[in-house]
């Protein structure tokens, strides 16, 4: 793309004589024509693109008065919207918008930041003056410019790449299973690309995309995040862990797959961030089972295995679905339109009564625990509909929730007395949500 030409803002008028109006603007235009002279054996980028066919110098004939004049332009920008609410936003976007007017590959824009840089680490002219505050925040603007220019074009397969690798370093356990599975050989782009807006002098949206140093920081943050969600002292106490023979097995496994894949030199130096991270969380799981095991044989006499709990027993909903992400899709079921108009929901719960009250939830119950075994929600095995169904009624602050053979009857579709309902049309309602 060849450069083109900007507008200032309304008001702007060149200072007399400009650009020789003050010795700034006169030093700029000719470091500027000087620089132009050797363009563009300058550098070893322009010297590159010397060599391409559709390259004539002629067209960059204007970049030194280009220079000169989208600083002034720039100068005033600032001094007109530094008051304002979005003064931030606005400043930063115009100097985006002069940015991508020197073309691609760029020709000219590093001596345009550099005027805008001095301007602003002077502060101020005769009449005007930058606050201290906002100059610092402008300034380091411009230095994060220039860290991303020195870092080059993001490559998205890179990232992908950078990703897979740390998919691959969460440890393969039933905590992290969904996400693993859902993950695995994908890219989710809404990691990568951020702050998302809309730019109105250049007219397009704009987003950012992370590099790679910075992807591997929010994959490091990501990582604590996840590990933090896991209460296994609750999972233990609720019997979510039946076997901890087994999962101490399963931690110990994983423990040793993260040693030596760390150790052979697989990952960076700041991806070994989130690695040393889950590395001590997996010794602080392996201590703790470690710790356990001799007291639940203690309490579990002459039952070979020690157990943590009965998989059958009441659970409440978090405990049942610890993955944020699977409770708000369930929940999300609760705000669509159900299949009979004169079931509603009032601050988030259903305030029919009635038969068909306690036969949607078993549908919906029925709904998860088929998405479950599909592999599209997170459920520890074992978990049974009718547990799932008794998390949901409370929950949802349903009292009296029936029995297992009083269940059975809805699953059957009789109506012995409530309003009418169709067990079966409820299911195929909560399947075509989950």
């Amino acid at each position: 793309m060849y450069p083109f030409d900007t507008e200032p803002i309304d008001g702007y008028k060149p200072h007399p004589n400009f650009p020789n109006c003050c010795p700034f603007h006169k030093s700029v235009l000719e470091n500027a024509e000087n620089w132009f002279k050797r363009f563009p054996d300058c550098c070893d980028m322009h010297k590159r693109i010397k060599r391409k066919k559709w390259f004539r110098r002629e067209l960059y004939e204007g970049v030194p008065r280009k220079i000169v004049n989208q600083i002034s332009f720039t100068e005033y920008h600032i001094f007109k919207r530094i008051d304002s609410q979005n003064w931030f936003d606005d400043i930063t976007n115009y100097i985006e918008y002069n940015i991508q007017s020197f073309g691609s590959p760029p020709v000219g824009t590093d001596r345009y930041l550099a005027g805008i840089k001095d301007y602003i680490t002077i502060g101020k002219t005769e009449t005007f003056e930058l606050p201290k505050e906002k100059r610092k925040k402008l300034l380091e603007y411009l230095e994060g410019l220039k860290n991303r220019e020195k870092e080059g074009v993001t490559d998205l397969n890179i990232l992908h790449a950078t990703y897979q690798k740390w998919v691959k370093a969460i440890p393969d356990l039933f905590f992290f299973s969904e996400l693993k599975e859902r993950t695995k050989g994908k890219f989710p782009i809404n990691m990568v690309i951020y702050d998302q807006e809309y730019n109105p002098y250049t007219g397009m949206a704009k987003a950012r995309v992370r590099t790679q140093p910075e992807f591997i920081k929010f994959l490091t943050d990501l990582t604590r995040q996840l590990l933090n969600n896991v209460n296994t002292v609750a999972l233990v106490k609720q019997g979510l862990i039946s076997d901890v023979h087994a999962h101490t097995l399963e931690v110990m496994n994983e423990n040793h797959r993260i040693k030596q894949t760390s150790l052979v030199g697989e990952y960076s130096k700041g991806e070994t961030k989130y690695v040393k991270i889950i590395k001590k969380w997996l010794a602080n799981e392996k201590k703790y089972f470690k710790d356990i095991i001799p007291l639940l044989t203690a309490l579990s006499p002459g039952k070979g295995k020690p157990k943590a709990g009965d998989v059958s027993q009441k659970v409440t909903f978090e405990q049942l679905f610890p993955y944020s992400p699977d409770r708000a899709t369930i929940l999300a079921t609760l705000e669509k339109p159900l299949p009979d108009e004169s079931l509603a929901l009032e601050d988030g719960k259903w305030v029919y009564s009635g038969k068909s009250e306690r036969a949607l939830i078993v549908a919906l119950a029925d709904a998860i625990k088929q998405r479950a075994k599909e592999g599209n929600i997170s459920l520890k095995k074992g978990i049974s509909a009718n547990s799932i169904a008794e998390a949901l009624a409370s929950h949802l602050g349903v009292e009296d929730w029936p029995s297992r053979a009083y269940r059975a009857r809805y699953q059957n579709g009789i109506r012995n007395d409530g309003p009418a309902f169709d067990y079966q049309e409820f299911k195929r309602h909560f399947l075509a949500i989950l």
